[in-house]
């Protein structure tokens, strides 16, 4: 059985904060609610503390609506960040948990490195092979990982073509970099950057395509080899046209 996410983080929490959860339970998920009352209990409280606790929660003002309002933004980002920490995880849990976060910090990584050129791009937009190929993933990678997340087929399918045509795709200017003394893809880059590059995206294709996370979201064998085909097709196209 799981152990409950909420344990860990509840175990910082003053006895206040984890009472205040018990008075206004409706507004948090049954699993917080019951860490709450888990590790409250635990700590073993006399019937003193108890009434002092009592007495500070009614002296102590309730939060404003605005403050509620903030409040309600903090607790759904924790709750997303339980959900999404592989510690909190096992299994298959936490190699979906490991595969949205290397991904979203890959884009991010991405966009923060390459604003300028993505800059011009948006001002001067044409649909270019070189254009839809830099934006893609911000769009469609993104999609992916609200419905990877979810666990949508979909978003396993997005993935998978993804991770698979940039693999193949740098894998191809890699072999052909080795009969030319130059190669320009959008911007000049060295063997070491595609041999990175390659790794990088190699051990996301294996963690994408594992058989536990496959059968997680009920791929089956003819929608993995369709997908793995089209992502081929198109890399291909893109590299010898």
């Amino acid at each position: 059985m799981t152990e409950n996410p909420f344990l860990v983080s509840f175990g910082t929490y003053s006895n206040i904060e984890l009472y205040r959860i018990l008075l206004d339970e409706e507004q948090y998920q049954p699993g917080a609610v019951n860490a709450a009352r888990q590790v409250l209990h635990g700590r073993n409280l006399s019937e003193e503390e108890w009434n002092q606790l009592k007495k500070e929660v009614q002296h102590q003002p309730y939060p404003t609506y605005e403050n509620r309002g903030m409040n309600r933004v903090k607790r759904k980002t924790k709750q997303l960040g339980d959900k999404l920490n592989p510690f909190y995880k096992t299994g298959v849990d936490k190699d979906i948990s490991l595969i949205i976060i290397s991904i979203s910090f890959l884009l991010l990584f991405s966009l923060i490195t390459g604003y300028d050129v993505l800059l011009d791009l948006l001002a001067g937009f044409s649909f270019s092979s070189t254009s839809i190929m830099l934006l893609f993933p911000y769009f469609f990678v993104s999609i992916g990982l609200f419905y990877f997340y979810r666990r949508d087929p979909l978003g396993w399918i997005i993935l998978f073509a993804w991770t698979s045509y940039s693999f193949l795709t740098i894998l191809l200017y890699f072999l052909y970099s080795l009969f030319e003394q130059q190669i320009i893809f959008f911007v000049p880059v060295d063997h070491t950057t595609l041999v990175g590059t390659l790794i990088v995206f190699g051990s996301l294709w294996f963690a994408v395509i594992r058989r536990p996370v496959r059968a997680a979201f009920r791929i089956s064998s003819i929608m993995l080899y369709t997908t793995l085909l089209l992502a081929a097709g198109f890399s291909a196209l893109l590299f010898f046209k």
